[in-house]
């Protein structure tokens, strides 16, 4: 009988999600930088990235667009975008399969793997663009601020005196600022 309860009480629960590719990355990139934000775990972390960059890649060439960064032929002297793509390709597929490499570790970096989910941010961003009360907005704007050489800014000011504090602060501090609706909550998928 309680089996029967459990199963009535399941069907109370949404139990179709329909997302088209677009939202299957956006979910996936939040998801990660929820997780990043909370100093999760960097193969999930990696991994989602991975797999919202797989999706974003094929929208990509569908749209015939030039491929986003890392995945472009291009960068700045010495960057060696096939090193670093096969660096990318390596770490995704060690957090997914282990049919030649079951045996093995992999050392995951966590530099590299924010720089892997600021390129991936961006690319879904040519896409879609965030609205400044998601996750991926508020990650954007982090990174502006830790390293504003490295990426666009954004369309945001502030006083000096509050860039210098908000440098300062932990990441997850600064998601408690300017995202209270996600502490201690996942991202919680489009309605």
């Amino acid at each position: 009988m309680m089996l029967g309860k459990t199963i009535v009480s399941m069907g109370a629960v949404k139990s179709k999600s329909v997302v088209d590719k677009i939202a299957a990355s956006r979910r996936q990139l939040d998801t990660a930088i929820w997780l990043w934000f909370n100093h999760g775990d960097i193969v999930s972390i990696h991994t989602l990235t991975d797999a919202a960059f797989g999706i974003l890649l094929d929208l990509y060439h569908v749209r015939k667009w030039k491929q986003p960064i890392p995945f472009d032929d291009e960068g700045k002297p010495g960057a060696e975008p096939k090193k670093w793509r096969k660096k990318v390709k390596e770490a995704g597929a060690f957090g997914k399969h282990a049919r030649s490499d079951h045996d093995l570790t992999y050392e995951y970096n966590h530099i590299f793997m924010e720089a892997y989910l600021v390129c991936a941010v961006s690319a879904h961003s040519r896409l879609e663009k965030p609205t400044s009360d998601c996750l991926r907005f508020i990650f954007w704007l982090w990174f502006d601020l830790q390293y504003p050489h490295l990426v666009k800014p954004l369309p945001v000011t502030f006083e000096s005196s509050n860039v210098e504090q908000l440098i300062k602060i932990s990441r997850t501090k600064f998601l408690q600022i300017f995202g209270p609706q996600f502490i201690g909550n996942p991202p919680k998928p489009d309605r």
